[in-house]
């Protein structure tokens, strides 16, 4: 399956709310980080070379130029809602020189293969300094 490169509005920040009857997205690629939060539905997440289900509270945080979709489970009458974050490579850079930020950077590196957080409310809830609570969505390409 071939990824469609996604055209985004050239924004340092944008977010959107989504709330459709089902996701349907194809895979698709874009410059930019995306955040996603899922409130509501579920079905398959494809991320990078990874396949697997997603469910409401999962958060995931993919990189730049990652192959990704949310696919709804068929047949299902509950409704597919999602807050999408996106955020252009000039937010690192913007951060870079902040105190404190190590951790952040260290996180967006990881993310260029996609990180996620099941259940991400009641795990956000927990201290923010550790990184024990994610984890890869997808494995680094054979060299």
């Amino acid at each position: 399956m071939r990824a469609v490169r996604e055209h985004l509005p050239g924004l340092v920040l944008a977010g959107r709310e989504l709330d459709e009857p089902a996701f349907a997205a194809v895979l698709h690629t874009h410059p930019q980080w995306e955040l996603t939060l899922i409130r509501q539905g579920s079905g398959v997440r494809i991320v990078g070379d990874h396949i697997g289900p997603y469910h409401a509270g999962d958060l995931v945080l993919l990189g730049p130029d990652l192959p990704h979709c949310w696919t709804s489970a068929e047949g299902t009458a509950e409704r597919s809602q999602a807050t999408v974050l996106h955020f252009s490579q000039e937010v690192p850079a913007l951060t870079a020189s902040l105190p404190d930020t190590a951790p952040m950077r260290t996180l967006l590196a990881g993310s260029r293969r996609g990180v996620v957080w099941p259940e991400a409310p009641e795990s956000l809830t927990t201290s923010a300094s550790t990184t024990s609570t994610w984890s890869p969505v997808c494995r680094a390409p054979s060299r």
